[in-house]
């Protein structure tokens, strides 16, 4: 990062002025993330302004699975929800961010939000969070027992983004909640 360009951790300030002098002291190998500091001083009715700030995804969805570990699920949820407020943060960037989110409204139920949010993933994302969307909605229906429609939400996340590293995953969670043991042993 150039001194004088705005600092990456989203504070506003330029670099010169915030992060580099706590960096200049640290050896370089080490790489720690400072967000849960933060949000453990800023009041919870300001994280929401964190959403518009350049703080990388990586340390938000690490800050998350942090409190999500702590069972601080409603801390987890004020983090996340703002992260997709607008259609255009519905974007493959955000899939980490986007299925812990799922896991929060899953844990505390919210299930009304579960299904709004996973409606609206599939409605305005980008190819790969669609695709991230009916992999859980067919792992979901698998859950319920409903197979066929658990493949037919298969076949609309390899529709959407084929490349996806995780369909494999799916595919042999979609084979052994069938009890096609032999075939997911493929």
């Amino acid at each position: 990062t150039q001194r004088n360009a705005p600092c990456p951790c989203g504070s506003g300030r330029k670099y010169k002025q915030c992060c580099l002098p706590l960096e200049q002291g640290m050896p370089a190998t080490l790489n720690f993330n400072l967000l849960p500091l933060l949000l453990e001083h800023l009041p919870r009715a300001r994280w929401c302004e964190l959403a518009g700030s350049r703080v990388p995804v990586d340390m938000v969805l690490h800050a998350a699975m942090e409190m999500l570990d702590a069972g601080e699920l409603k801390q987890a949820g004020d983090l996340l929800e703002p992260r997709f407020a607008a259609d255009a943060d519905f974007h493959g960037k955000r899939e980490g961010l986007f299925n812990v989110l799922l896991d929060v409204y899953a844990d505390l139920p919210r299930p009304r939000k579960k299904a709004r949010l996973l409606d609206r993933a599939l409605t305005v994302g980008d190819r790969a969070l669609r695709s991230a969307a009916w992999q859980r909605k067919a792992s979901m229906l698998a859950d319920q027992g409903d197979h066929a429609g658990a493949w037919r939400s298969f076949t609309e996340a390899m529709r959407a983004d084929p490349q996806s590293l995780s369909l494999s995953h799916v595919e042999v969670s979609l084979l052994l909640a069938e009890g096609r043991h032999a075939e997911a042993r493929e």
